[in-house]
């Protein structure tokens, strides 16, 4: 939130981040059939981050989702896992019934940062040879 707030309001937006992470915690069938109660009714953007509980569970993916897009706010649904698990797939079904998916490709995500991104482990006083959001 710290990192993108002041973007965020030179375009007159005031951005509200909430994390409502809960470790080891899966996202159905609780959270999925629960989410006014749980997230709330003012939400523009609504992240699944659950492939590290629902590594076989492509079911629950899909009622979260599908219950995701019945929010009144009608929020955009952002996805960041493997492109090629059926979770995948069926996300991005959610296009086409007029929901709006962002899916993002994490194994393609972890190539990318480790060639593009520089590592401040690495260089010395990186203070003042890296731009101030690295």
């Amino acid at each position: 939130e710290n990192t993108v707030r002041s973007s965020f309001a030179s375009l007159g937006v005031k951005f509200v981040a909430k994390n409502y992470g809960i470790g080891g915690y899966g996202s159905g069938p609780e959270l999925a059939l629960c989410q006014e109660s749980v997230y709330g009714l003012d939400l523009d953007v609504l992240n699944w981050d659950f492939s590290m509980t629902e590594r076989f569970d492509q079911h629950r993916a899909m009622l979260w989702g599908e219950r995701a897009g019945t929010h009144p706010t009608k929020p955009i649904l952002f996805m960041m896992d493997s492109g090629y698990t059926e979770r995948w797939k069926q996300f991005k079904q959610l296009d086409t019934k007029g929901m709006s998916t962002i899916l993002m490709d994490n194994v393609q995500f972890t190539k990318f940062r480790k060639h593009q991104i520089p590592d401040s482990s690495t260089i010395p006083n990186p203070d003042r040879h890296l731009p101030p959001s690295l």
